[in-house]
């Protein structure tokens, strides 16, 4: 069995965000393979593509169904995307590189079997990049 952890980052970024304790973890299978995948990102300003542009499409598909276009428009107003924070989103990414990474017992991690639950409830750390160079590899099996 094999599990992909996928994090990006921005091209100039030398970390990676873990947000808890179970991302880097293969669970309770302790045969599981475990593989980290990280996307270097370059963002820049467009109205082209663009994650609102994305939304508006999606919304004209949803205008013959009030009920299905009534459901999206809850979530986005969950998600706090509207038209008056329009340039928020108008961004537009694109992966400029790709790298591999193979999580054995000695990768730099938490997980969740080595944290005493009674005392620590909540885990959110940060992995450089360059200290995980030893555990990269070519291609995904």
């Amino acid at each position: 069995m094999f599990f992909y952890e996928i994090k990006s980052k921005s091209q100039s970024s030398e970390s990676i965000i873990v947000s808890n304790e179970s991302q880097l973890d293969g669970g309770r299978n302790p045969l599981a393979k475990l593989f980290l995948v990280i996307y270097s990102v370059n963002g820049f300003r467009s109205d082209k593509n663009s994650i609102f542009e994305e939304v508006t499409s999606i919304k004209n598909k949803l205008s013959k169904s009030t009920k299905y276009l009534h459901l999206f428009d809850q979530i986005l107003n969950q998600l706090k995307i509207t038209k008056y924070n329009k340039e928020e989103y108008d961004y537009n990414f694109e992966i400029s590189n790709t790298e591999y990474y193979k999580i054995g017992k000695d990768f730099p991690r938490i997980i969740r079997s080595n944290i005493p639950s009674k005392y620590i409830t909540k885990v959110k750390y940060s992995i450089n990049v360059a200290g995980i160079a030893g555990f990269k590899i070519k291609k995904m099996i």
